[in-house]
């Protein structure tokens, strides 16, 4: 016995041996392994390559700085296999054969694959492979701290980070005040995933210096999307010049007072509301900013960072200052960006407001904003409309095979002068003059009204134009200025169409005006039977004179529907007005509450008491108002249904109505009738034409005591 046992001895020992040999062998073989699993991939052979992946994945002794590799490589070959439903499994059986593999714990990334249709309900695991890949890089946080390799102990830490801020950027930073229970994985949640902003997280303690620049900078950022003052902009990061405002106000938690602001100041939305309050200096974003600005990796991305930032806060001098700094250490950018922002701000500038039509003979006035300049020069030329008009019309009337919007387009004259150029149309000058301004301080924008002279009816182009300043010449901006003395009015009408011409000022008709019409529109011409064919300008021109009241009606022709109209009103005393492109529609109904059926009904009383007789009276006749004669209504017959509550019919019969439309009846309610409201019906008319309750009550009783005069009256 002794001896059989020495020799059980022996053999174990001999096959402990084999198997270290077995398990160096297979660590030797690896790389060749692992080449031929990329080249199966390569192929395209997926099954093959992720058996082979796999299988160097899950054991224990695969090189540490290759099993993350094997590992992604096998779920791709998965995921193209489409065996998704294996993934997580296959995942956390690598894991397990390397829980202290830190570069593996930190690749172990989550994704889901497509819905697979039918009854199955939308789930998304965000949150839970939020938590599973935070368990892992805990687990990896002892590991790392024995780790040499500085850049990959700084992007372990970058990415800790990222995966502690995912779905917690911007709006949702919120949810970091909430501790993520690592201890637990929480369930799937129903419905989609909706992604609610990034951000690149808030490194946490990187160890390589190299990257300290990226780190500070990342960090700020974050900082400044919580506490920037563009949380105040509910939908929009970008936060508008308030040249309205008045920034003398004492509000100072608002958008009046951001000028106010110190440097570690700042006014953020918070949960709850709007709060001004000074940051610690761990959180001083634009601190942090400016030391990154000082060196030399990501200097470019903080510069612009803190112009935009200032320019937010509306300290303009302030953000002038660092567009200066960008443009001098990094250049002015891809078509010159950077210095159209610095001009922006400091250069004298200034733009016409939106304007509408105005009165002729008043004196035609337009706001104007500005910022910087202290003086401005106006011109104003005539636009020849009635020339253009008549381009259109005979642009269209030659039948271009294609037609062109910009040669067409007479609701956007300004469009078509200043930024096509078509000169052709401007006349003479008819006004200049000069403006004394007084800008506001701090590059702020200031608006005034502008009075001009153009008293006479037309169109003009405004041209303003900024003196020229220490910081660049000024700029110029146009406008076209709409001065009326006249006005069309259209409307549909039963079978027709409506023109209304009235002077612009007072509104009284103008009779013997020439109106119009020039109309036009595109027919497809097929030129074969299998549909291929090309467009036909087709087109129509008539005119009619405004009667005594102003007024045009008009019989619209079979396809007239089918046209763009342009309406063009003239007068021999000079008067144009123009109306277009436009349909010209008709109605099938004439006010169609004007001829509406009306059913009018009274009950003698509106409550009963069971057993008591209702008495009631019922007419019908049309909302005509100017209608005389009998009602379209007399001597029809009537058939009039009551039902109950219930909607049981207690009630029928057939009444004659007299030449006003009209009819009485009565019926005595039964002693056992149901309480409630009573429904009235005219069943041929399939119409409810009135209510009535019937209810148990009884009278209310009440003295009313009279004290009669002394003297007689």
């Amino acid at each position: 016995m002794k001896r059989a046992g020495r020799m059980s001895l022996a053999a174990i020992a001999l096959v402990c041996s084999l198997v270290l040999v077995q398990a160096e062998t297979e660590k030797a073989d690896q790389p060749a392994r692992r080449e031929s699993a990329l080249k199966l991939k390569k192929d395209g052979n997926w099954k093959q390559a992720y058996e082979a992946f796999s299988k160097l994945a899950v054991d224990p002794a695969d090189d540490p700085k290759q099993v993350e590799h094997d590992l992604n490589n096998a779920i791709d070959c998965l995921r193209r296999l489409g065996r998704l439903e294996e993934v997580d499994a296959f995942r956390e059986r690598v894991i397990a054969a390397h829980g202290k593999n830190w570069r593996l714990l930190r690749a172990a990334e989550f994704t889901r694959g497509p819905h697979r249709g039918g009854r199955a309900r939308y789930a998304n695991s965000y949150e839970r492979d939020r938590i599973r890949a935070l368990q892992l890089m805990q687990q990896a946080v002892a590991a790392i701290a024995r780790e040499k390799d500085e850049p990959a102990v700084a992007q372990f830490h970058m990415d800790l980070a990222n995966m502690l801020l995912a779905n917690r950027g911007y709006d949702e930073a919120w949810r970091l005040q909430y501790l993520s229970d690592l201890t637990e994985l929480p369930d799937y949640e129903e419905g989609y995933y909706y992604y609610r902003g990034g951000g690149r997280g808030a490194p946490v303690g990187p160890h390589d210096s190299r990257r300290l620049a990226e780190v500070q900078y990342h960090f700020a950022s974050f900082l400044h999307h919580q506490f920037g003052v563009q949380t105040m902009q509910q939908y929009r990061w970008y936060f508008a010049r308030a040249y309205q405002e008045d920034d003398s106000k004492k509000d100072e938690s608002g958008t009046y007072a951001l000028h106010t602001l110190g440097e570690d100041e700042t006014i953020a939305r918070l949960a709850t509301g709007i709060k001004r309050f000074k940051l610690p200096k761990e959180f001083d974003f634009i601190r942090i900013f400016k030391d990154v600005a000082d060196g030399k990796s990501y200097a470019e991305q903080s510069l612009d960072t803190l112009a935009r930032m200032f320019e937010n806060r509306r300290q303009y001098p302030k953000a002038a200052e660092y567009w200066k700094q960008a443009i001098e250490r990094f250049g002015e950018g891809r078509n010159a960006w950077r210095r159209k922002r610095l001009d922006q701000i400091v250069a004298n500038w200034g733009m016409f407001e939106s304007i509408l039509t105005q009165p002729a003979g008043r004196g035609a006035g337009v706001e104007f904003r500005f910022r910087n300049g202290k003086k401005v020069s106006f011109t104003a030329h005539e636009v020849d409309v009635k020339k253009l008009l008549d381009d259109v019309k005979a642009y269209i009337k030659a039948g271009p095979a294609r037609l062109d919007w910009d040669r067409m387009n007479i609701a956007d004259i300004g469009y078509r002068l200043v930024v096509k150029g078509q000169s052709q149309y401007v006349g003479r000058q008819v006004a200049s003059w000069d403006l004394e301004l007084k800008p506001r301080p701090r590059h702020f924008d200031n608006r005034i009204t502008v009075s001009t002279p153009l008293q006479k009816a037309g169109a003009y182009l405004l041209t303003a134009r900024m003196e020229d300043g220490p910081n660049g010449p000024g700029n110029t901006s146009r406008i076209i200025i709409w001065v009326a003395d006249t006005a069309i009015v259209q409307k549909p009408l039963d079978e027709q169409s409506y023109c209304f011409v009235a002077d612009a000022v007072s509104g009284r008709p103008i009779p013997k005006a020439n109106l119009e019409f020039f109309g036009y529109w595109q027919e497809y011409v097929r030129d074969d039977n299998r549909g291929a064919g090309h467009y036909v300008v087709r087109t129509r021109n008539f005119a009619e004179f405004t009667d005594a009241d102003g007024q045009v009606f008009y019989e619209p022709k079979e396809n007239d529907n089918r046209y763009q109209w342009l309406i063009t009103a003239t007068t021999p005393d000079g008067r144009l007005a123009y109306l277009g492109f436009t349909g010209v529609w008709t109605g099938r109904h004439y006010d169609r509450e004007y001829n509406e059926v009306k059913y009018y009904t009274i009950t003698d009383r509106p409550v009963y008491r069971p057993a008591q007789k209702v008495s009631f009276k019922i007419w019908a006749n049309q909302a005509q108002y100017d209608r005389e004669g009998p009602s379209p209504f007399a001597k029809q017959n009537f058939l009039v249904l009551i039902r109950d509550p219930k909607g049981e019919k207690v009630f029928e019969k057939s009444y004659a109505a007299d030449e006003f439309g009209g009819f009485d009846g009565e019926f005595t309610l039964d002693k056992e009738a149901t309480l409630g409201v009573y429904r009235v019906e005219l069943t041929d008319r399939k119409r409810t034409v009135g209510h009535f309750r019937v209810e148990e009550y009884k009278k209310p009783e009440f003295e009313v005591t009279i004290e009669a005069p002394k003297e007689p009256v």
